[in-house]
């Protein structure tokens, strides 16, 4: 049964790595989620030092409930911007306006602004992993689904526990606003990744 389960993952990760466009969205969505892990551990403590909400003010809520309309706005656009623009440009839209909207809410103090940059960033977030998954499933064979998504998303969301790590320590050394920006920094990179490969001009028809 072993033996089996680390062939079923090995054919998965082999069909990732030969697909250079699954191996850049797959290496992308770790920078994405390294980002990701560290920005949401880090709620409270931004709007704690950033906007000067104690623990216990209500208003709190309200930026997890902008997080979450940004989330459901990007599920609602994630089709027709696919569509329209390909699923290349999503990435790289995706990925650009999640670093805008995290220096946002690194330079403003105002909380209606903050509402708005969650739910920005929220946008971006679920965008482009949603569309990574979207990519994955459409060049993968019927008969490997089940492996290469377990595979893929293991390894694109294996980044979120690191940047949790990585931003509770830099918050607690720097405070969280150099914070934010250090988790901006794997997110520019696979931006980088993803205009320097194939990725950049992917549109793949959809019916």
């Amino acid at each position: 049964m072993a033996r089996r389960l680390r062939a079923e993952i090995a054919e998965g990760v082999h069909h990732l790595w030969r697909t250079p466009v699954l191996r850049t969205l797959t290496a992308a969505g770790f920078g994405l989620n390294v980002a990701a892990g560290g920005v949401l551990a880090l709620l409270v403590v931004h709007a704690d030092q950033a906007l000067g909400l104690r623990p216990e003010d209500q208003r709190l809520g309200l930026l997890y409930a902008a997080a979450a309309v940004g989330s459901l706005i990007a599920a609602v656009l994630l089709p027709r911007a696919s569509r329209w623009a390909g699923q290349g440009t999503v990435s790289i839209a995706g990925l650009t306006i999640f670093v805008a909207a995290l220096v946002g809410l690194v330079g403003t103090s105002a909380f209606t602004l903050a509402l708005a940059g969650w739910a920005i960033w929220a946008v971006a977030r679920l965008g482009v992993n949603a569309n990574g998954i979207t990519v994955r499933q459409l060049l993968t064979p019927d008969a490997l689904q089940g492996r290469v998504n377990t595979t893929g998303r293991m390894l694109a969301w294996g980044g979120t526990p690191f940047g949790a790590l990585i931003g509770g320590l830099a918050a607690d050394t720097y405070g969280v606003r150099v914070a934010y920006l250090m988790l901006a920094v794997p997110v520019v990179l696979s931006l980088a990744l993803v205009v320097a490969s194939p990725v950049r001009g992917l549109r793949i028809a959809v019916d």
